[in-house]
């Protein structure tokens, strides 16, 4: 096991803080009082996946937040398939996915399998995975996340746990399960209980890396080392604050991780989804650009459906400007 596990908890591989006190309590309190702008006046746009064209080569599209879809030699997958109004165990209450950012279920092509990053409400929902497993050949996930999948009627034959650094070769395409520093946990009680990661995928002529939430550090230079370059990294680049960035970066970060992993272009995700911090909705691809721009670093900003060809991932439309009367 590369994972550390002590006392029933998974460990980070760099011991993490995250303490509070008097004076962060305050400042957290007064920065989620004194929010602006956080949720998009207009609908997110969005396009319908084109099927046929996402079918035909290596590529990749992002279907808003942190779900990933593509396909590499002839097979498809998902990251993180959270295709759900909320992120949040409450249909009733908790964050609310932004107008126009859902691609619905039942416009996605045929997928062979499904990957998961880690547990939380907002990369792992139970309405999509039993929309999408009856059809999918297998589920992958990291370690002690199978009983969650079970208890919600999946066959425990169709899942496939993950230590960090463990590989599955299927086919001619590698999946590389690879560390975060990060967290898990779906309820007050179970924090840390499960595994949390990223997914590096290789095929016979391009290679992706989904970042899954994490903070920065340096498992980003050593995951470029084992599995790089990427041809696209898909980069957590919002829900980010001073008071919590041991486990999700800032947008600066994000770029120098892309950079870390040995990656020919970066795609900005985890943002234009839900409300899950303080900062104005957009601030995220604008800081990620500005560092980009410093950093020589290229940024892929499609919008939500939209196939990127991985001979040709770079799609520089500024969507999020626009707005609507």
């Amino acid at each position: 096991m590369n994972a550390i596990k002590k006392d029933g908890k998974f460990r980070n591989l760099n011991a993490i803080k995250m303490t509070m006190n008097v004076a962060k309590a305050k400042g957290m309190a007064k920065d989620y009082m004194n929010k602006e702008n956080t949720i998009p006046a207009f609908e997110i746009p969005r396009v319908k996946i084109e099927r046929d064209n996402f079918i035909k080569k290596d590529s990749l599209i992002w279907l808003g937040h942190s779900c990933i879809l593509a396909n590499i030699d002839n097979i498809s997958f998902i990251v993180d398939p959270m295709l759900g109004d909320r992120a949040s165990p409450l249909k009733f209450m908790g964050p609310k996915r932004f107008k126009g950012s859902l691609t619905p279920v039942e416009e996605l092509p045929k997928i062979d399998y499904i990957l998961i990053t880690h547990n939380h409400y907002d990369h792992l929902d139970k309405e999509t995975i039993l929309a999408l497993e009856k059809n999918v050949k297998q589920i992958l996930v990291p370690l002690d996340n199978a009983k969650i999948l079970i208890k919600w009627g999946v066959d425990t034959k169709k899942i496939k746990e993950f230590d960090w650094y463990e590989e599955l070769y299927i086919e001619s395409v590698r999946f590389a399960f690879c560390p975060t520093q990060h967290f898990s946990g779906r309820s007050l009680k179970d924090r840390d209980r499960y595994l949390w990661g990223s997914w590096a995928v290789q095929g016979q002529k391009h290679s992706i890396y989904v970042s899954g939430d994490s903070g920065y550090n340096t498992h980003f230079r050593e995951i470029g080392k084992r599995f790089g370059p990427f041809d696209i990294t898909s980069m957590e680049c919002g829900a980010y604050n001073d008071n919590w960035s041991e486990v999700h970066m800032l947008p600066e970060e994000s770029v120098q991780a892309s950079l870390d992993l040995n990656a020919k272009v970066m795609l900005p995700m985890h943002w234009a989804g839900f409300d899950l911090s303080t900062h104005a909705w957009d601030e995220p691809i604008t800081r990620a650009l500005d560092k980009a721009k410093e950093l020589n670093v290229t940024i892929t900003t499609p919008m939500i459906g939209q196939v990127l060809d991985l001979n040709d991932q770079v799609e520089t439309n500024h969507w999020w400007k626009k707005t609507q009367n």
